[in-house]
């Protein structure tokens, strides 16, 4: 008794998704007592949605492009050290240690990095005025210097002779 009711109840069910899917949308809305103008109506409206979400989408993706190319202007704009620098710049590998040290001097608020380049992680600034001593300059734009009992890299246009 309970399986031919399960039966049934599956047949239905299997009858139904048929219908719905190949009875048109007109159809079932027909079906319910709709009139043609209504259904009609509906149609646009669906349409009209369909259009201001494609719309909405394309704006905020534009959006999120110029939030993006803004964030990147303004990072450059606070970096001192981003002008002339590249982003392709790597860390070169250290030479041998000559036997006198360069020193110079910040002419301003110098950004330390952990490699050459403005995409390399900011490890600390120098303050104007501040001495470092130059561990490497291969005479490009960035210098490799000692900071805080450590190696960092910093913009070389930025310091002066002592």
């Amino acid at each position: 008794m309970i399986g031919r009711a399960i039966f049934v109840i599956l047949l239905n069910a299997i009858f139904l998704v048929g219908v719905l899917l190949y009875l048109p949308l007109d159809g079932l809305l027909e079906m319910r007592g709709y009139d043609r103008s209504h259904i009609q109506a509906m149609k646009d409206a669906r349409a009209e949605d369909e259009e201001l979400e494609a719309e909405l989408a394309a704006q905020e993706k534009a959006d999120a492009a110029a939030a993006d190319s803004v964030d990147n202007e303004a990072m450059e704009a606070l970096d001192p050290i981003a002008d002339d620098a590249t982003e392709d710049d790597e860390a070169p590998e250290p030479d041998a240690e000559p036997a006198a040290r360069e020193q110079l001097v910040a002419t301003d608020v110098i950004n330390v990095r952990s490699g050459p380049g403005t995409d390399n992680e900011q490890v600390g600034q120098l303050d104007a005025g501040q001495t470092v001593t130059v561990l490497e300059d291969n005479g490009d734009d960035w210098i490799r210097i000692e900071f805080e009992d450590d190696e960092a890299w910093a913009y070389r246009p930025l310091f002066e002779q002592p």
